[in-house]
């Protein structure tokens, strides 16, 4: 999902808006803690980080002017989170041995970039099935959580709950078809 709803970010103005703010942190708090620990941080500490994150945004979003043209909600999200975490690494770093051979190593783990869009679309999927969940009986919302959210195979799953393939596959796509409807019914996009 690339956007974020304008009218919840309006809501957030007011501080008194307490489902405004429920909303929010269900949906943007383990994004923000999730894309922490994918930098390598401790449980605690992308907990700190997390919550750095949602105090700057408490305290500028009165200010913040919501243009799309100028930029999105993703990237100011994003700005903010990058720079809390390099100023934590950079206060934690120790002195490391620099050899020309460590400088070679081309590193191939995902840029924070790449990392923050990641987080982002599963966050945004985790809440919005969170939400339809209520939906769909136990067995079928429970093939969707295996193989959406835990990444098991196909078969693993059958095995698991008993299910022949053509079901499997039938539950998962009435579910996944649901929540793309419930994406578009928020405005935003998959």
């Amino acid at each position: 999902m690339s956007d974020t709803r304008a009218t919840l970010l309006l809501r957030l103005r007011d501080h008194g808006d307490q489902a405004a703010w429920v909303e929010f942190h269900a949906l943007y708090a383990p994004l923000l803690y999730h894309f922490a620990r994918e930098r390598g941080l401790s449980h605690a500490d992308a907990e700190e980080i997390r919550d750095q994150c949602l105090l700057v945004v408490s305290q500028k979003i009165a200010s913040l002017e919501y243009d799309r043209d100028r930029g999105r909600f993703k990237s100011w999200l994003r700005t903010i989170a990058n720079g809390k975490i390099v100023d934590f690494l950079r206060k934690r770093r120790e002195k490391r041995a620099d050899t020309h051979m460590v400088r070679q190593i081309p590193d191939s783990r995902p840029t924070p970039e790449e990392l923050w869009d990641q987080q982002w679309r599963y966050q945004h999927l985790v809440y919005c099935a969170d939400q339809l969940r209520s939906e769909f009986n136990d067995r079928t919302f429970r093939v969707f959580e295996l193989l959406a959210f835990e990444g098991r195979a196909v078969e693993e799953v059958c095995e698991q709950l008993g299910m022949p393939r053509d079901q499997v596959y039938t539950a998962k796509s009435r579910v996944l078809r649901r929540i793309r409807q419930h994406v578009e019914d928020l405005g935003l996009s998959l």
